[in-house]
């Protein structure tokens, strides 16, 4: 009787090295397609010129889904978004790039405006004035595009 348990001890000592090393592979293999599958870190600066143009394409939404004249006002921070009620409101949230100082500018002939109107004006028809404006983020600069329909194209300067 003892010398049977002790053979069964001894035939069931553990894992192979074969199948160790088919473990690491499988754990190997499958942490290397996480890391493919997973996307890029999108440059800072970029992502500031998409979140400039996620927010411009809002603004014209707002002003063509509410029926008032919307605009976005360049600022020393960034922009805000502001909506006309018989006089230019800024809303109280102010947006700015969440990258760092961005520093914003029209191109182009630039009107005096007495009334305090937002650079980027969006009329509830839908039809607006192309602007183009360059903007700095960091050592980067952009040339922004925003055409009537309220779309952004990005070139790189």
């Amino acid at each position: 009787m003892r010398s049977r348990l002790f053979d069964l001890r001894r035939t069931e000592r553990g894992m192979t090295l074969v199948e160790v090393m088919v473990v690491v592979f499988i754990i190997g293999l499958t942490s290397s397609l996480v890391i493919l599958t997973m996307p890029e870190r999108a440059d800072p600066a970029e992502r500031a010129t998409d979140d400039f143009a996620r927010d411009v394409r809002q603004v014209a939404d707002r002003a063509i889904l509410t029926g008032r004249v919307q605009g976005i006002d360049l600022t020393d921070e960034g922009y805000g978004i502001a909506q006309w009620n018989g006089q230019w409101m800024t809303a109280p949230t102010r947006i700015s790039n969440r990258a760092g100082p961005i520093q914003m500018r029209v191109i182009g002939e630039v009107e005096d405006n007495p009334l305090g109107q937002p650079e980027l004006v969006f009329d509830p028809t839908g039809v607006n004035d192309p602007v183009q404006l360059e903007m700095k983020v960091g050592a980067k600069r952009f040339l922004l595009t925003v055409d009537a329909n309220g779309d952004v194209v990005r070139e790189v300067r």
